[in-house]
């Protein structure tokens, strides 16, 4: 009489899901590390100085993008005004306030936009203080605050007195965000999508940018 070999089924092996705890390890890191980032960080000024003094090192990547928006940013530091309302927000800004910004030289949403910001603090009278990190020197950080899975930048990180962040905005003001995606979702339109951008930037003169910023960080 042959006997049947028993089997022995092995147990179902069990997944643990990394994906959350690795998050929330970095997001306890980064509540210790904001103050350190922020005292590596440029003043807003020295950034824009630097932005203006680079040379571009590969015209075939992303430093091609270098001289228009050394030209964006000059127009704007010689041009730009805010509005009395926006101005006010700045007055009022609780004393202390701080902005972190992640960008690179190369992002014309960023070339747009900080401009503004430093217009921003010079309003302030001292209320409020902005630097800036490069992304791409901060990536652990980028990675904690990313736009639909995306590194998108420019990110205007608002930080707290006990160095976490309260509030956030970018990467560009919120009909931008929706412009971009209408054009992008077009296959035959995609590769316009820069080029329509920044038209739409130049028709609304940083309009959007300081309202979304004092709304958003303000209170406006």
């Amino acid at each position: 009489m042959l006997w049947a070999a028993k089997i022995h089924k092995r147990p179902a092996l069990q997944t643990f899901d990394y994906t959350g705890l690795y998050k929330t390890f970095v997001a306890m890191n980064l509540d210790l590390a904001y103050q350190a980032y922020w005292e590596k960080a440029l003043p807003v000024e020295t950034y824009l100085d630097d932005l203006l003094q680079a040379m571009p090192k590969d015209l075939e990547g992303m430093d091609r993008y270098l001289p228009i928006n050394q030209q964006r940013v000059k127009r704007l530091l010689s041009r730009f005004q805010l509005n009395p309302e926006v101005e006010v927000a700045c007055l009022n800004a609780p004393q202390g306030s701080k902005w972190l910004i992640l960008n690179e030289h190369w992002c014309g949403d960023g070339a747009q936009s900080i401009p503004v910001q430093a217009a921003m603090q010079r309003a302030s009278n001292g209320r409020l203080e902005i630097r800036v990190l490069f992304r791409d020197q901060n990536l652990e950080l980028m990675d904690a605050h990313l736009t639909n899975g995306g590194r998108s930048i420019p990110m205007t990180l608002a930080l707290t007195p006990d160095w976490t962040v309260g509030k956030t905005w970018g990467p560009r003001p919120a009909y931008a965000m929706d412009l971009v995606a209408r054009i992008k979702a077009n296959p035959d339109l995609a590769h316009t999508y820069s080029e329509e951008l920044h038209k739409w930037y130049a028709l609304d003169k940083q309009q959007a940018i300081q309202m979304e910023l004092a709304q958003a960080l303000l209170g406006l």
